[in-house]
């Protein structure tokens, strides 16, 4: 885009320059026209004056050329009357020719620089409604941006808001396990409490029996042994829980 805008720069200088030129050049080809037009209307008059007057006329065509500024064709007619200035008429038509001439070939530049003018101009528009075109996409583009950048911060921010949702799904699992655990581990307890408690009232009761019931005391003291190995064998399973 910066190349772009630098050559419209270029382009609008030079045709500030070529505009100012063609002023100049008209300008100039003004004051050349009125020079060569008042130029001869004063040889006329000069002429005029220097010669005899012929039948009474001369001097008053010569004044009336002074006054108004008769036309190159007017002129030309007056210098016919007389014959003793036709090689002076030659040359000053010789030299008007060639100033036309002159003036014919600048106002060929003129139009080819016209042209030329014409065809910037149009090139210029051209350039401007496609920077204009540039401009709105560009425009366009960073609105795009600024909409995708919106919609990534948001999907980030779900990204993180679901991992923040499976980190606390495990958590709560994780937990959840660990409450079964505890219940298993609390209702072994009771059980063990409650076997604990079976045996020192058996324990108690065998205290309290007589001798002669030595063989019920026996079978009491192997359901002792019994109850103690399941005791043990409750704290192997709680202590594997702990660990």
């Amino acid at each position: 885009m910066t190349r772009e805008v630098d050559v419209l720069r270029a382009l609008k200088l030079l045709f500030e320059h070529h505009k100012a030129l063609d002023k100049k050049m008209i300008l100039k080809e003004e004051n050349n026209q009125e020079k060569i037009l008042t130029d001869g209307v004063l040889d006329v008059n000069h002429e005029q004056e220097n010669m005899p007057s012929a039948n009474g006329k001369a001097s008053s065509w010569s004044r009336s050329l002074s006054g108004s500024r008769l036309t190159i064709q007017s002129v030309r007619g007056c210098w016919d009357l007389s014959p003793m200035h036709h090689v002076e008429t030659l040359r000053w038509s010789l030299s008007h020719e060639e100033d036309l001439a002159k003036v014919i070939k600048l106002q060929e530049v003129m139009d080819k620089q016209s042209q030329e003018q014409s065809q910037m101009k149009e090139r210029l528009a051209a350039l401007s409604a496609h920077v204009t075109e540039l401009e709105e996409d560009l425009d366009t583009a960073r609105k795009d941006l600024l909409k995708s950048e919106e919609v990534n911060t948001k999907l980030q921010g779900d990204v993180r808001e679901d991992n923040l949702n499976d980190k606390l799904e495990n958590e709560i699992a994780n937990k959840d396990s660990i409450c079964r655990q505890t219940e298993d581990k609390n209702r072994q307890l009771q059980e063990l409490l409650e076997l604990v408690e079976k045996l020192q009232q058996t324990l108690q009761r065998a205290e309290m029996l007589p001798e002669v019931e030595g063989e019920r005391h026996g079978s009491i003291k192997e359901r002792l042994r019994q109850m103690e190995a399941q005791l043990e064998e409750n704290k192997v399973t709680l202590e594997t829980m702990d660990m």
